[in-house]
């Protein structure tokens, strides 16, 4: 009886663990450069963090589509002791293709120390 427990204990872990997914190496990449945006973040401000990961095509989305590292540039640089950036990727998605990627952030606000 104790080795019919023990054989359907260990078909159950097996069948448990080779029904995870394992995280696509795009994906692993796109969470590792979040964290690295986060890191930047933390070292040299929240602007110039996204002057460094923005690409030089990238848009800012408002009324209208404006160049994104333009309007970054109108904006004073601020050290992470003023004004802090909390930015950790937590869910995200890479298509087959791995051209299409996204994520959401787990926690992503600004906070100003000003004032305070």
């Amino acid at each position: 009886m104790f080795r019919l427990s023990a054989i359907a204990a260990a078909a159950l872990v097996t069948a448990f663990v080779t029904g995870q997914e394992v995280m696509p190496r795009e994906l692993t990449a796109m969470a590792d450069t979040e964290r690295a945006f986060a890191k930047a973040a933390t070292v040299k401000g929240w602007r110039d963090a996204f002057l460094e990961y923005f690409a030089d095509d990238a848009l800012a989305l408002g009324l209208k589509a404006t160049p994104a590292k333009e309007g970054l540039l109108k904006q004073p640089s601020t050290p992470f002791s003023e004004f802090e950036l909390v930015w950790e990727p937590r869910l995200g998605d890479v298509a087959a293709s791995a051209q299409d990627r996204s994520d959401q952030p787990r926690r992503s606000r600004l906070r100003s120390f000003a004032g305070e």
